[in-house]
């Protein structure tokens, strides 16, 4: 399988002063020889300038939209309206701000209308896309050879790279590496993001983490608190977990929780299969989980112990697959259990998509819909009664037939 990979290069303003970037537009060596610009060149760099971002270098870098380039010679002679007298902007920056310009021979910008600043307190915003077209020199940029590109992309080699720097750690540490901290320099998902992941989990066997490179120069407190937080779990750490008192069912004997779902595919098609997963804690706060996909080495456990007693969440499973479960499922778990020697099982069955409604007999019980208050819980022995005729499909002549099920049979494969 091959894959093509292209790029594409634009181009961006200057994120530079103004009258540098003035220079370098009116192809000027030395600031003074932007004495007396003609009419051509104002123009030339009003057309250069306009809507670009700016941000005053006097006025807590607050920042502007340029809007153009006054006609007028320099900041002395360019006045304006200030609470009833003219004055002009060299005066004026002198007055407010204590500011002598160094360069009040140049002309200023307009950023809206009686407003002006001079050149030399203007920086541009960094991050703007020239989007008007380039010229010969520029468009060169990106025309390269076949072969360069090629060899850039046989050097674009992360797996390897990953292996070399987990292996300098490793000699410089005299011990292998808990985690490699990978710095990207492009934004969003990417490729790159993927691969690292893909060469970490599956060849090297290390866990890490990506970041990308603008957050190291505008470090916030709460991007670190949360990749703090990734790296603690991605190593085994606890972030959060329910105080013990609140969870007696786990804290009062060594307790496994576990986890099962089935999605299927959509209904008449028969050319994929259905995704099981299992999920089972690890600890004895019942916070951290691995998956039937972990591979682990034989007769390990992590707490160093069995569990004495198993909760078990099953989900995706209908009313029509009641007595199938009960016959098949529980029967293999049972199984399992014995061999490990757990003499007690809660098996509970979750449901999102079942059509029996509970309603609180007193309004304070509820909510301000009328609804159950959440994690709200009922009887099993009721809960029977309500369910206990299910309707079966597809029985042996291909028609549908009803059939009346134990309340021992659901309180038994609700709560076991």
């Amino acid at each position: 399988m091959m894959i093509n990979i292209d790029f594409h290069a634009t181009a961006f303003y200057e994120s530079s002063s103004l009258t540098r970037i003035v220079k370098k537009v009116l192809n000027k060596r030395t600031i003074e020889e932007l004495r007396d610009i003609s009419e051509r060149d104002r123009l030339k760099i009003e057309n250069f300038l306009k809507n670009l971002k700016i941000y005053a270098t006097h006025a807590l870098n607050r920042r502007f939209r340029i809007s153009k380039v006054t006609n007028t010679s320099d900041s002395n002679t360019t006045t304006f309206d200030d609470n009833g007298n003219q004055t002009d902007v060299a005066s004026c920056f002198q007055r407010k701000y204590n500011m002598q310009l160094q360069h009040p021979f140049l002309p200023c910008i307009v950023i809206r209308e009686e407003t002006y600043l001079p050149l030399e307190v203007c920086n541009v915003v960094e991050g703007q896309l020239f989007m008007r077209k380039l010229n010969e020199r520029h468009g060169k940029y990106d025309c390269q050879p076949s072969q360069s590109r090629a060899n850039k992309i046989n050097q674009g080699d992360i797996e390897n790279s990953l292996k070399q720097v987990w292996l300098k750690a490793g000699n410089n540490a005299k011990a292998q590496p808990q985690l490699i901290l990978c710095i990207l320099s492009n934004t969003g998902v990417s490729i790159y993001d993927a691969e690292i992941k893909r060469a970490g989990d599956t060849v090297i066997g290390v866990v890490t983490q990506c970041i990308q490179s603008r957050n190291m120069f505008a470090i916030k407190k709460q991007y670190c608190v949360n990749v703090c937080l990734k790296i603690n779990a991605k190593l085994g750490g606890m972030n959060s977990f329910i105080n013990p008192s609140q969870l007696l069912f786990v804290s009062e004997s060594p307790t496994i929780i576990l986890g099962a779902s089935v999605i299927h595919p959509v209904p008449g098609d028969t050319s994929r299969p259905s995704i099981a997963a299992v999920t089972a804690s690890i600890d004895a706060m019942a916070s951290r989980y691995v998956a039937s996909i972990r591979v682990q080495t034989c007769r390990q456990k992590t707490c160093e112990r069995k569990p004495e007693r198993i909760l078990f969440y099953r989900n995706g499973v209908s009313e029509g697959q009641f007595l199938a479960m009960l016959e098949y499922e529980i029967k293999a778990i049972k199984v399992a259990c014995k061999s490990l020697e757990v003499n007690y099982m809660t098996f509970v069955v979750a449901q999102k998509r079942h059509h029996t409604r509970f309603f609180p007999i007193d309004k304070k019980d509820g909510d301000r819909a009328g609804n159950c208050l959440p994690v709200s819980i009922v009887p099993s022995v009721y809960y029977a009664r309500l369910v206990c005729r299910t309707r079966f499909h597809a029985n042996a002549r291909g028609t549908s037939s009803y059939a009346t099920v134990k309340p021992e049979l659901l309180r038994v494969m609700y709560f076991m």
